[in-house]
């Protein structure tokens, strides 16, 4: 079987991709993995068993910008060399070499114009490089800010063009879209190929529209991503999603019934999680270590763990470890002197996302810190609960619905009350205690072996198998997120 996961995302920290890919592989599989290019990543990799595509974008949002500065380089490079011919004229045959040596001695009238002249050639080409400049500059600056809001679709169009481009004339058995953007590539693929359209729904759609455009566009831009997610998920033959919370969303929007494949990460035994001390990169020896892994950003609740050490005990140090936003990079160090908390937050480089859980093993809580400010917060079950988990970390998270059957199911953790500092600092100080520290532990060691991905992937593996095959065994029930236009696979056409 051969599958083509379309990811319209970079790759880089997002592993959940990576690891369906790989357990694919490991079944015998074929997978192909198209994703945009970020950087000086390779356009084409083979990792693991599995290819990677990166595909350059390069959407009209950002192209006519480009195209406009290009333009008045080649204008004013062509202004440059503008000339005036009367005063390049060179002196005839007939005037002799008394006249030449009586023009380089004296300045008469006709000289004295030409240099009038001159002065007034360079006044007016510097006049109109200006206002060349200033006129490109306002076109420019009204296109970004006309094209800004189209800047997601302009993006996805352009996915969904060079992926097709790409794909066209190689066959697959499946085509799985990682989210929404990749659906219409997906779809298009699929029915092309006469293959299966897998959707791996891995957030709310209609949660991701901010209120910067104000209430009119908040409510455009989601009732455009429910239409968006609504027509492609009625004509996918599976559905996967990582949370309970994002699967009774789509069941009760769409009637559809999710298969749940969460983003657990693989099983390591804690022999070996040793070799990669977080605290040998802390100036701080034996001071007690807050965890904070994952992207470092303003959404991501981060304000709130720093004023939390005001009520945590001195000896309590928190370490941020994961990629800054640049944005909010400025921001963040400004509220860590303004707290004067400059020798108990530590902000370290992400490591790779396979060496996380051994780095955080050596620490002493580790915390999730969203903010419910949104749906698709309030649903998460992220990798860095995951990574937690495996370095047998008790967890703090904020009382959200997934993250709470969990850390109370399995007593692997504590729950605050998010935005609440106060309540933050309670939770690790209650973690941190001796008693609770040596219960948590001995919990998580049994929670790693159950919430692992060698097991999450045994329910991808089937969920694949049922939809190329059909349940041709009464034995074993198709399992959810098949849906019922998943028959048998017809065979792929040949390439044209």
């Amino acid at each position: 079987m051969r599958v083509v996961i379309l990811a319209r995302k970079n790759l880089q920290y997002n592993t959940r991709v990576e690891r369906q890919a790989q357990a694919l592989v490991q079944a015998g599989h074929e997978v192909l993995i198209v994703t945009m290019r970020v950087g000086d990543q390779p356009t084409r990799e083979r990792k693991n068993g599995y290819e990677i595509v990166r595909l350059e974008l390069w959407p009209l949002h950002r192209r006519l910008p480009q195209a406009l500065s290009a333009l008045q380089r080649r204008l004013l490079e062509r202004l440059r060399w503008v000339r005036c011919p009367s005063l390049a004229r060179a002196p005839s045959r007939g005037q002799g070499q008394a006249q030449v040596q009586n023009m380089a001695s004296t300045v008469d009238e006709t000289s004295e114009s030409r240099s009038y002249a001159r002065l007034m050639l360079r006044f007016v080409k510097r006049l109109a490089k200006e206002t060349l400049r200033l006129v490109l500059r306002l076109i420019r600056e009204a296109l970004r800010s006309g094209l800004r809001p189209f800047a997601q679709p302009l993006t996805t169009l352009d996915f969904t063009l060079k992926a097709y481009r790409l794909l066209k004339d190689s066959p697959a058995d499946i085509f799985q879209a990682h989210d929404s953007s990749p659906l219409a590539a997906a779809y298009l693929l699929a029915k092309r190929h006469r293959a299966k359209l897998v959707y791996d729904a891995v957030e709310i759609v209609t949660e991701r529209t901010g209120r910067r455009w104000g209430r009119i566009g908040t409510a455009v831009g989601r009732a455009i991503g429910r239409a968006w997610e609504g027509f492609f998920i009625r004509r996918a033959h599976g559905v996967i999603t990582p949370t309970p919370v994002i699967a009774e969303v789509l069941r009760d929007r769409y009637r559809v019934d999710p298969q749940l494949v969460m983003n657990c990460t693989w099983y390591r035994p804690p022999e070996a999680l040793q070799g990669s001390d977080l605290r040998a990169r802390l100036p701080i020896k034996n001071a007690k270590v807050l965890l904070y892994v994952g992207a470092i950003s303003a959404h991501n609740g981060v304000d709130y763990l720093i004023r939390s050490l005001h009520h945590l005990p001195k000896d309590v140090v928190l370490v941020l470890l994961g990629p800054m936003q640049p944005r909010y990079e400025p921001q963040c160090r400004a509220l860590i002197k303004a707290e004067r908390l400059a020798d108990r937050v530590f902000i370290l480089p992400p490591v790779p996302p396979d060496q996380v859980p051994a780095y955080a093993a050596s620490a002493d809580v580790g915390v999730v810190a969203y903010q419910r400010d949104t749906l698709n917060n309030y649903a998460t079950l992220p990798n860095k609960f995951f990574e937690y988990l495996m370095a047998r970390l008790p967890i703090a998270a904020p009382s959200f619905p997934a993250l709470k059957g969990l850390i109370e199911g399995e007593n692997i953790g504590r729950l605050y009350e998010p935005s609440n500092v106060q309540d933050i600092a309670r939770v690790v100080q209650e973690l941190l205690s001796p008693e609770v520290q040596a219960r948590v532990r001995a919990n998580l060691e049994r929670a790693a072996r159950k919430y692992s991905w060698e097991r999450e992937a045994e329910k991808l593996l089937a969920f694949y198998e049922c939809l190329a095959h059909g349940n041709q065994s009464h034995e074993r029930p198709c399992p959810q997120g098949v849906g019922a236009a998943a028959q048998p696979l017809q065979q792929a056409k040949p390439p044209r």
